[in-house]
């Protein structure tokens, strides 16, 4: 077992030392959907599973944001390392909006409508982020001009808008506390 434990040890240790002599940065971490379990009618149990979505959302956008501003700052410096970072973003953001997309856990029917509204706003926010990041990953070094798509950022922030608002209304309602009309 201690064996094996330093087997994963070195691969990691291997993968990043690979990583940081190419002068790539590491894709973003987007955490992997956990098992999908049927949420029952426990309080609970809904309310812990709709608090894990609404962090790993919160968790996917911040790591894109972290990401995509490695890829501005490479472009900054007219790296070759720019496409290649726009690429990784663009393929992680569409792993994010298949994530979301996916099925998810059944919640009580207060919150389901709620839930299901987040998840499908998150999905649609990160296909248009990948659709961003895929034409950035397409521009030569230091044409981030052609990056700004104030449109397309436009329908990201009212995406990303309804999917907080949708999973703080569904986490607040399990806590009773549900949002009053003006905190929508």
């Amino acid at each position: 077992m201690l064996r094996y434990c330093f087997g994963c040890l070195g691969v990691a240790l291997l993968l990043l030392l690979t990583a940081c002599a190419q002068q790539v940065p590491l894709a973003p971490m987007v955490a992997a959907a956990p098992p999908r379990p049927v949420v029952t009618q426990n309080p609970a149990i809904a309310l812990h599973a709709a608090e894990a979505l609404q962090n790993r959302w919160q968790a996917s956008l911040g790591q894109g944001g972290q990401y995509s501003g490695n890829c501005v700052r490479l472009g900054l410096q007219q790296s070759p390392m720019a496409g290649a970072c726009w690429s990784n973003l663009a393929k992680s953001y569409g792993e994010s909006a298949r994530d979301f997309a996916a099925p998810g856990p059944r919640f009580p029917p207060a919150v389901a409508e709620d839930m299901a509204k987040g998840r499908a706003a998150a999905a649609r926010f990160f296909a248009l982020a990948r659709s961003w990041a895929s034409a950035c990953a397409a521009m030569p070094a230091g044409h981030l001009r052609e990056c700004d798509r104030p449109q397309l950022f436009a329908l990201m922030q009212r995406e990303k808008i309804e999917a907080n608002t949708a999973f703080r209304a569904g986490v607040q309602r399990l806590r009773g506390r549900p949002l009053a009309a003006g905190d929508r």
